[in-house]
């Protein structure tokens, strides 16, 4: 597999530390004996930095941006949490409004300048490019806040990478409060669905929709990728990765089943937990990471596929396969501390390496989705 003159990281953000592991490394393993393990990149295992932010990639800088602060004091003189129960408790905590880049020298970060404060806070939250190269979307999800009387405003904004401004857009929650069960990033559009509702921003009329106003059938899904008019996706409740065909709308409920994946889930995880899929390259190569506990032990692993998705060139049915090119679990319990959440995954080609100084060019930008 030839994505670049260097090699390969598939990164994880945990809410302790930031991990990556060489996926270049990973599909030569056949030719060699040592297998490529996760190693740490940054560690805010004490909370200096803020907790829960959302990570994106620009010209191979990582960039960290909203998620709260946790503010020490003689009642919490140490940071110690299960990040599966925390909720922000303003005796202890506060929105960070700033944006935060990492510097490979010290491996640490710092309060960068060239990025002027988010407009309000955002905790947890979804950060997308929505088809542009030179904006950032991010989208606070904390449950916190949309059960709350007083929603800090705004919920949703960009940055602007040209005007290095930041823009406040329009809640997709003014009707109703509903946790988000799942979300999915397609082009110019960004879906998202709670339990009771559906909503759907299009990036160039800068509006929500509801599903009142536009079909939206596709389950929840774990995780999805988009590529060459099909979402390649890992249904909720579903060990297995599916093709949907995407129509004039974005969304088709028609699917094909990703067979030649199947090998992946021969060994099924107890009590599944996260799920992400990332793009490799332009050429539908991907990267699927899934978490839960295996039938040969009790601690929490990860298990990593690499797989290339062709798609046939039929107009009127094409048809979707898969190469399954290397799947591993990693054993990640120790890498967790207190909390089990994995809260993104995503790509570099440097491993954020202070000697490079050339941007990877398929890279400056990245496009996440649930």
């Amino acid at each position: 597999m030839q994505m670049s003159n260097k090699d390969c990281y598939f990164c994880m953000q945990l809410m302790g530390r930031v991990c990556s592991l060489n996926i270049t490394q990973l599909l030569l393993l056949g030719s060699t004996s040592k297998r490529p393990e996760f190693k740490d990149v940054f560690v805010n295992a004490k909370a200096k930095f803020p907790i829960r932010m959302g990570l994106f990639v620009m010209d191979s800088k990582l960039h960290c941006v909203g998620g709260y602060n946790i503010v020490l004091n003689e009642d919490v003189p140490h940071f110690e949490m299960d990040g599966r129960t925390f909720r922000p408790d303003p005796e202890i905590s506060c929105p960070n409004t700033e944006v935060f880049t990492f510097d490979p020298s010290s491996k640490t970060l710092y309060r960068d300048n060239n990025f002027p404060n988010l407009l309000g806070p955002k905790s947890s939250p979804i950060v997308v490019t929505l088809g542009y190269k030179n904006r950032v979307y991010v989208l606070s999800t904390d449950p916190a806040f949309l059960f709350s009387d007083n929603l800090p405003e705004p919920l949703f904004e960009y940055f602007d990478f040209d005007s290095r401004i930041w823009k406040a857009l329009p809640s997709p929650l003014h009707k109703c409060r509903r946790p988000i069960v799942s979300y999915y990033a397609i082009g110019h559009k960004l879906y998202l669905k709670t339990n009771q509702f559906s909503f759907i921003f299009d990036a160039l009329k800068e509006k929500w929709d509801s599903s009142d106003d536009v079909p939206f059938n596709v389950p929840n899904l774990l995780c999805s990728l988009e590529y060459n008019g099909f979402l390649i996706a890992m249904p909720d409740g579903k060990e297995r990765l599916v093709a949907y065909n995407l129509d004039s709308f974005g969304h088709s409920n028609s699917y094909q089943l990703l067979a030649q994946l199947q090998d992946v889930f021969k060994a099924p995880f107890y009590e599944p937990m996260e799920c992400f899929l990332t793009r490799l390259d332009d050429h539908g190569r991907m990267c699927l990471l899934y978490s839960g506990t295996p039938n040969y032990s009790n601690r929490l692993c990860a298990r990593v596929a690499v797989f290339q998705v062709f798609v046939s060139n039929s107009t009127d049915n094409p048809v979707v396969t898969a190469v399954l090119e290397a799947v591993e679990d990693y054993d990640i319990e120790d890498l967790m501390l207190c909390d089990y959440t994995i809260y993104s995954t995503f790509i570099m080609y440097d491993d954020l390496n202070k000697d490079d100084t050339m941007a990877d060019a398929s890279f400056t930008n990245l496009t996440l989705s649930g």
